[in-house]
């Protein structure tokens, strides 16, 4: 049994953001475990995931197990698909990992912040203004 494949049931990654909306605003959210980029068929392919992405049109993404090398890979072809400007704030799981959770968001942040917490594990925390 792979357990890399039970990470979604099994894994306690926080993703926190205060979101604050005008009246009548919607507003889009998608979580997702992106496992590194890699699809059902175990090949890494951020431009795949980015066409799924932008066919979802969420105003805010929450992303873990997401490699900081490749994430100007995924945004910029997210920005290519979407016609978007997106912003984004990650956070390492912890100190060195070379994964993490990262929130990108149609609408810019007016404050960031990240925690670490116990068992390698991270909080990504975004606030945003919509529709101001």
């Amino acid at each position: 049994m792979n357990l890399k494949r039970l990470v979604p049931l099994t894994v306690f990654v926080c993703l926190f953001w205060t979101i604050v909306a005008a009246a009548n605003t919607p507003l889009r959210v998608l979580s997702w475990n992106i496992q590194f980029g890699q699809g059902t068929d175990g090949i890494e392919n951020f431009d795949r995931t980015a066409s799924w992405l932008a066919r979802l049109n969420p105003d805010v993404i929450a992303v873990c197990e997401m490699p900081p090398d490749k994430i100007s890979t995924l945004v910029g072809a997210l920005t290519q698909r979407s016609g978007r400007t997106w912003f984004t704030h990650f956070v390492p799981k912890f100190d060195g990992s070379p994964e993490g959770n990262l929130i990108i968001s149609a609408y810019g942040f007016v404050s960031v912040s990240g925690r670490y917490m116990s068992a390698n594990r991270s909080i990504a925390e975004a606030t945003i203004n919509v529709g101001v």
